[in-house]
């Protein structure tokens, strides 16, 4: 199938979407782009790159859609501060009449690192205790795969006050809402029973100005594969067939927060990156 995409992407890109023709009327899949983005201290995008290997039409699209993002300017203290922030970028693509229409969809942000001179970078936040949480049986035994995004609120001495779900993607589709709800309810629970129980380490910085507790995501990956390095739930760069769930509000962030992401090391920065316009370039 992959193969087949190449051959029939056309070169017509309008408005942050991109066509194909004779696509599978079936066709509906996610692709993820990683790569690294520079803002200025207004919020403008300077510099972006894609480290991902992916179409010359796919490149054109992420490329363009990223220079028109507008961010909200990032400080330290009063002072405005240049960043920069490794992303990874979410594609759709989806068969209709005919013809394959792939728009950006959404966004994260992760490691982000104030780029200001003089001024302090290390807004990091480091794992000291990591307890990897088992896989459910039986999700291992239907071959489940997904990802839970786990949000996490911690206080000046590095432990975890509070935790709730963002959301969860899972590979794959099901013929029943009780499937789906299953399946998120696996991963979930084990996920949030197993972060609640990690201890951090905070830099200098790590908690905002007037605020107690530092608030990050945390992704959590399960991953069945039958290839010796498996490379992971998903492979940036490559179409899969997702069932991506609804982001939840997490209580203790106020309208308009955001939180940070971290790594998959369980180390990155508090910083959070938030955009002011659309993931795929328009206004809000």
């Amino acid at each position: 199938m992959r193969s087949t995409l190449i051959r029939l992407f056309a070169l017509l890109l309008l408005s942050g979407m991109t066509h194909a023709s004779r696509l599978p009327d079936e066709f509906d899949a996610y692709l993820f782009v990683d790569g690294k983005v520079s803002v200025s201290e207004i919020g403008r995008v300077t510099e972006h790159r894609i480290d991902t290997e992916v179409e010359p039409q796919i490149k054109t699209l992420v490329d363009r859609v990223v220079a028109r993002w507008l961010f909200e300017p990032s400080r330290i203290g009063d002072a405005a501060s240049a960043f920069t922030s490794n992303m990874r970028v979410t594609l759709h693509g989806v068969a209709k009449d005919g013809e394959l229409i792939v728009r950006v969809e959404d966004v994260e942000f992760r490691d982000s690192v104030i780029a200001r001179q003089g001024q302090s970078a290390d807004h990091s936040i480091r794992a000291t205790h990591m307890q990897r949480p088992h896989f459910p049986r039986e999700a291992l035994a239907a071959r489940l795969q997904g990802r839970t995004m786990i949000a996490l609120r911690v206080d000046r001495y590095g432990t975890v006050v509070d935790a709730a779900v963002s959301h969860t993607d899972l590979v794959g589709t099901a013929r029943s809402e009780k499937t789906l709800a299953r399946a998120r309810e696996l991963l979930e629970r084990t996920s949030l029973g197993a972060l609640k129980q990690w201890r951090f380490e905070l830099a200098d910085g790590a908690i905002p100005d007037g605020d107690t507790t530092a608030s990050v995501l945390v992704p959590v990956s399960y991953s069945v594969s039958d290839r010796p390095g498996g490379k992971g739930w998903v492979e940036a760069g490559r179409w899969s067939i997702l069932t991506l769930g609804q982001k939840q509000r997490i209580d203790w962030l106020r309208d308009g927060d955001i939180a940070a992401t971290l790594g998959g090391n369980g180390a990155g920065s508090t910083l959070p990156v938030k955009l002011l316009t659309q993931p795929d370039g328009n206004a809000l």
